[in-house]
């Protein structure tokens, strides 16, 4: 009697990648990790409650996050009212954004307004691996307002980071290191909001971690990771 026929075996991990390999950072959207406030949109809906951590491309909430900072800039938005409309106008870099914000007026909320009407809004952009249920995911921490506070201090510290070598002391690379990442809350005469909570935790050890984190420091330093900013008024902390 002929032979039953052999069952076949799927295995992923020899094709693994295959049809995805055509994909660019352009492609992706790479994941914002933004604090939740009392009415971001997610809170109003009540998928998410104010003071957490969410991963803009997945919906995803973590109460905290172990982070390797892979690479920093400092950004000016230039973006339209939401009341004329909304919508990014223009990203300025370290040079050209202190002389536009040189011009500018401020409002009743204490923001930068240019001559033209439109907000110029001091941004402190962290490229990060987050290493999030065993998975690392590469994406964005963006500071403005009170945050940029914590930034300024999160990078003193990865600055001020010093170690003993072959050659003697020296600073390690900003992705040598991990930090713990939580919300916490802040309180002043105009009311309560949520803002970040930056520890170190300890040196990289892994070395594919390592090697993946240098990367994307890498790609960022070539401009091949784009960041596409997205206002929400919701989320900006109004004082």
């Amino acid at each position: 009697m002929p032979k039953k026929d052999a069952v076949a075996v799927i295995s992923m991990e020899e094709d693994a990648n295959d049809g995805l390999d055509t994909m660019s950072r352009d492609d992706l959207s790479m994941p914002f990790f933004k604090i939740t406030q009392p009415l971001t949109p997610e809170v109003v809906a009540g998928d998410a409650k104010p003071g957490q951590i969410m991963n803009s491309a997945t919906g995803d909430i973590y109460e905290t996050m172990e982070v390797v900072p892979c690479g920093y800039e400092k950004q000016y938005l230039e973006w339209t009212p939401r009341e004329s409309g909304g919508g990014l106008k223009a990203v300025y870099n370290q040079y050209d954004g202190p002389v536009l914000l040189s011009s500018c007026m401020k409002n009743d909320k204490g923001k930068d307004v240019l001559p033209n009407g439109n907000l110029l809004i001091p941004t402190a952009v962290h490229y990060v691996c987050a290493w999030l249920n065993d998975i690392p995911v590469l994406g964005i921490m963006s500071m403005t307002s009170t945050a940029l506070k914590k930034s300024r201090r999160w990078n003193s510290v990865m600055t001020s980071i010093k170690v003993k070598g072959a050659k003697g002391m020296f600073t390690p690379p900003m992705y040598g290191y991990s930090y713990s990442v939580k919300v916490s809350s802040e309180t002043n005469n105009y009311g309560t909001w949520f803002n970040w909570d930056i520890s170190m935790l300890k040196p990289v050890d892994d070395a594919n971690m390592y090697d993946l984190c240098k990367k994307f420091n890498q790609e960022m330093k070539k401009g091949a990771v784009q960041v596409k900013h997205v206002n929400s008024d919701s989320d900006d902390v109004p004082f």
